[in-house]
């Protein structure tokens, strides 16, 4: 039997401390935009969590 799994997105994360999903929204906008301009030069723009910490950064497929 496969074992079921769970995960949070960061929308979800969001949405647990903001009640108005149009706040939510705007805070996705906005953090996406921050993204776009500042993290985005080598790769698709990222919130990496590791290690109980949150970076910004930019990700990328990895050549075999």
């Amino acid at each position: 039997m496969k074992e079921e799994t769970y995960s949070l997105t960061f929308k979800g994360l969001l949405s647990m401390t903001i009640e108005d999903p149009n706040e939510v929204k705007n805070t996705l906008d906005s953090i996406e935009l921050y993204l776009r301009r500042h993290h985005s030069e080598s790769g698709v723009p990222a919130i990496v969590f590791d290690d109980n910490e949150f970076y910004f950064t930019s990700v990328g497929r990895k050549d075999d």
